[in-house]
């Protein structure tokens, strides 16, 4: 079993929210010609890539849940509805006030775990 990594939309919404974890080889990155590509796709002899720079972390779900969740106080909860249905929940708790937001949506049943989560994901950092 893989963690599942976050997708390129995800990940650019992360960085504008202030998500700034290194990620090791997991990222994107800037050719010197302007690409944008991902590390495990730049080549070795003889290409403009190799010269890449850093751009943007491509952390695991699960690392930037938890970003969120230590961060922000923001928690994404994802539940199973009936069969193969998923609902996922955005929990914003605001210490200071103690007021708890909800945000929630139901997902149909054509999209995985992962992917529900990813949607939950990209719903929390927007409320940053």
């Amino acid at each position: 079993m893989k963690d599942q990594l976050i997708t390129f939309q995800t990940a650019k919404l992360a960085k504008e929210k202030g998500f700034d974890i290194l990620t090791g080889g997991n990222c994107w990155v800037k050719t010197l010609d302007g690409e944008i590509i991902h590390n495990k796709d730049r080549h070795p002899v003889n290409d403009n890539r190799v010269d890449a720079k850093y751009y943007l972390a491509q952390p695991t779900q699960s690392l930037l849940q938890k970003w969120l969740r230590e961060v922000h106080n923001i928690h994404i909860v994802i539940d199973v509805v009936l069969e193969s249905k998923w609902h996922w929940t955005v929990r914003n708790l605001n210490k200071a006030t103690g007021i708890v937001q909800d945000y929630k949506e139901w997902v149909d049943g054509k999209y995985t775990y992962e992917e529900t989560l990813e949607k939950g994901l990209q719903e929390a950092l927007k409320l940053i």
